[in-house]
């Protein structure tokens, strides 16, 4: 399949579950000793539709709402 499992590929992996678990940014910027918050979170952190999807559940419900919203 032409995929590779090295260092980089294991710091990108642990950053992107730092974020994914709610980990404040400051927070994985410093496990990963990065020197900018930039560097942690648009290169090393990889998020796709189910990350954002969940994200969207997180939201409370809107005020005044019947509950008979779109459901995600």
């Amino acid at each position: 399949m032409g995929r590779v499992v090295d260092y980089h590929s294991l710091r990108h992996g642990f950053i992107t579950y730092l974020v994914t678990a709610n980990v404040p940014p400051k927070v994985a910027q410093m496990l990963a000793r990065h020197s900018t918050i930039s560097l942690t979170m648009d290169r090393y952190t990889h998020l796709g539709i189910v990350d954002l999807v969940a994200g969207l559940k997180r939201l409370p419900a809107m005020p005044g709402g019947n509950g008979a919203g779109a459901k995600v």
